[in-house]
């Protein structure tokens, strides 16, 4: 059971640092014409979401393919959770790349638990993804289900970054009292962005 957590985790370090590598090195090549933004502190939602989408569906294919291509269980649980893994580490790399770290941590939490989860359930019955017992493939399809179904909602959260950083800089606009004479009298004007 370590080695296979300490695979996942290797494979999940490896992705994030590739997939923020490629991120750092096409972010200014690209230019403005990359994706919606306007200026240095927006959030790149179409990098976001792209490197979001190459995270989950690279290790879906390569672990789909080392599946279909054996009948060993050892290398069909290693396969199952690559392409696990590959799932739990998109919605975080894509809101890593918007900028948005605590979104990272909220949707990435459910499918890496899965990750966890199927990693337990693999090991304590092995045959769990071929012929087992009813409860054991039910909880397998149930894994399965829950990180996909959390690693979509997390990338399409993804898409509303722009919308949220305009919020951000809206809400973080003080509104100034300022003080005002004039030959009647004065007061207090309220100045900023409401």
């Amino acid at each position: 059971m370590r080695r296979t957590l300490v695979r996942s985790l290797a494979v999940c370090i490896a992705l994030a640092t590739a997939s923020a590598h490629a991120d750092a090195d096409a972010g200014p090549a690209a230019g403005p014409q990359a994706g919606p933004q306007v200026g240095g502190d927006e959030p790149k939602v179409v990098w976001g979401v792209v490197a979001g989408m190459a995270t989950a569906l690279v290790p879906l294919a390569v672990g789909g393919a080392f599946f279909a291509g054996t009948d060993d269980t050892t290398k069909r649980r290693d396969a199952i959770v690559g392409m696990l893994s590959g799932l739990a580490l998109a919605p975080i790399v894509s809101h890593l790349v918007a900028k948005e770290w605590a979104r990272a941590g909220i949707f990435g939490a459910i499918p890496v638990a899965c990750v966890v989860g199927m990693s337990v359930l693999l090991e304590i019955h092995p045959s769990a993804n071929l012929f087992a017992q009813p409860a054991d493939r039910l909880s397998f399809g149930l894994l399965i289900s829950l990180a996909t179904l959390s690693s979509g909602i997390g990338l399409l959260d993804t898409l509303g970054a722009v919308r949220r950083a305009d919020q951000k800089k809206r809400a973080r606009s003080p509104v100034l009292p300022v003080p005002f004479a004039t030959a009647r009298g004065g007061g207090l004007v309220a100045g900023g962005t409401f």
